[in-house]
């Protein structure tokens, strides 16, 4: 289990995205990118540039509900072991 940071990329503003550009974490073309600690990487046996499926645990909703992100790319980033980061939006 992870702990899940959200954050903005440099082209957009609030939640319009302008650009599908990050220069501040050499994203471009996409922003579907799981930020994750190399060491988390390695652990876990995927590489980096890989797809992967991100699903929330919702106990805690009890509503019953399934959340699942699918299509991220595994990137590793400077994250403590255990927290994962992605934009918001995703797209």
């Amino acid at each position: 289990m992870f702990q899940l940071a959200t954050f903005r990329s440099q082209g957009q503003f609030n939640t319009t995205v302008y650009s599908d550009r990050d220069r501040f974490r050499v994203v471009f073309g996409t922003r579907m990118v799981l930020f994750m600690n190399r060491n988390d990487i390695d652990r876990l046996s995927i590489a980096e540039g890989d797809s992967i499926s991100l699903v929330t645990d919702a106990a805690a909703a009890n509503d019953g509900v399934h959340r699942q992100v699918d299509g991220l790319i595994v990137r590793a980033y400077n994250f403590p072991e255990g927290c994962v980061g992605a934009y918001y939006p995703g797209v």
